[in-house]
């Protein structure tokens, strides 16, 4: 018996009026990405495509999108991404971060990436006394993330 190899895709959705979602369904978004593949890869491309994706991990707070596809497919995935501009009568962009052969090599740069992101949202804190506050919120969570794994 054959093993399936499948490539993971860490997706960011970025929306150009930066506002947050929080009603986006997994159906919705797996809806738009087959519109999208049919928009840059015809019938042939949806057919690839549906066949393997699935969306393995979504948050709506963060906009961070996880899918699953088989390894002969993902680069046809990852161009109809790029070429995405709407989701759900918004403009947006979907950003993809990093590729992956597993969901643990995802979840430790998704881990590396939201530090950074949390450490660039201190430094732009307004006073010196809230950039304390959130410099230590931020240590102990990162502890405590730690500790759990």
């Amino acid at each position: 018996m054959v093993r399936l190899k499948h490539r993971y895709l860490l997706t960011e959705l970025i929306f150009a009026d930066g506002k947050v979602d929080t009603a986006t369904k997994w159906g919705d978004l797996l809806r738009a990405v087959k519109d999208g593949v049919a928009s840059a890869h015809g019938d042939y491309g949806v057919a690839c495509v549906m066949s393997s994706i699935q969306i393995k991990y979504f948050n709506a707070h963060t906009r961070i999108l996880l899918l699953r596809i088989s390894r002969d497919h993902y680069e046809m995935l990852w161009s109809a991404l790029t070429l995405m501009t709407s989701f759900e009568q918004r403009e947006c962009l979907f950003r993809v971060v990093h590729l992956g052969g597993t969901i643990r090599s995802c979840q430790k740069f998704l881990l590396k990436h939201q530090q950074n992101a949390l450490k660039a949202m201190v430094n732009e804190a307004a006073n010196p006394v809230e950039r304390q506050k959130m410099e230590a919120l931020l240590e102990d969570a990162i502890k405590t993330t730690l500790c759990d794994n």
